[in-house]
């Protein structure tokens, strides 16, 4: 089983990313953590999706907001 950081990623504005995506026929327990490194506040949409495009139902955030150099965890999701 793996453990440790499972996927990482340089996030682009307005554009959708994979970060991790789990094994067929495998349950994973997961922390997320967004990091705002700017110097501005920005608005954050995070989903467990099926697909690289999201449906409506699958987002945990949306537009939340991600003050500058503040980060947005959510931890105890299982997929």
């Amino acid at each position: 089983m793996a453990s440790g950081r499972l996927g990482a990623n340089d996030l682009a504005a307005t554009t959708n990313t994979t970060v991790y995506t789990v094994p067929a026929s495998t349950l994973a327990a997961l922390t997320i953590t967004v990091c705002n490194r700017g110097a501005v506040d920005a608005r954050v949409r995070l989903a467990l999706a099926d697909s690289g495009t999201p449906g409506s139902a699958e987002y945990l955030e949306y537009d939340a907001l991600l003050p500058a150099n503040g980060v947005l965890e959510r931890s105890g999701l299982l997929l």
